[in-house]
């Protein structure tokens, strides 16, 4: 995985982390605009974070995520930028 779009997911995560209410919502969009690249490359970071329950997909290019699982969502991309 590209370190640019991990950093982007989680300044994005830090961002509307503050906002009210418990939870997240993920737009593709949101993150990188008309980038397809980027678009591509956090559609499968946000799959591996669906497959280990920490978010729900809504619809497409959208998905959810409960406030109290941004610290586990975190420690999985900081392992993915070690690695």
């Amino acid at each position: 995985m590209r370190t640019e779009y991990i950093e982007r997911l989680l300044h994005y995560l830090d961002t509307y982390r503050e906002f009210p209410g418990t939870v997240l919502v993920v737009k593709i969009e949101r993150i990188c605009g008309i980038d397809r690249r980027c678009s591509w490359y956090i559609i499968n970071l946000m799959n591996l974070i669906e497959e280990e329950n920490l978010s729900y997909k809504w619809r497409k290019g959208t998905w959810i995520i409960y406030k109290n699982n941004i610290d586990k969502i975190r420690e999985l991309l900081l392992t993915l930028v070690k690695s």
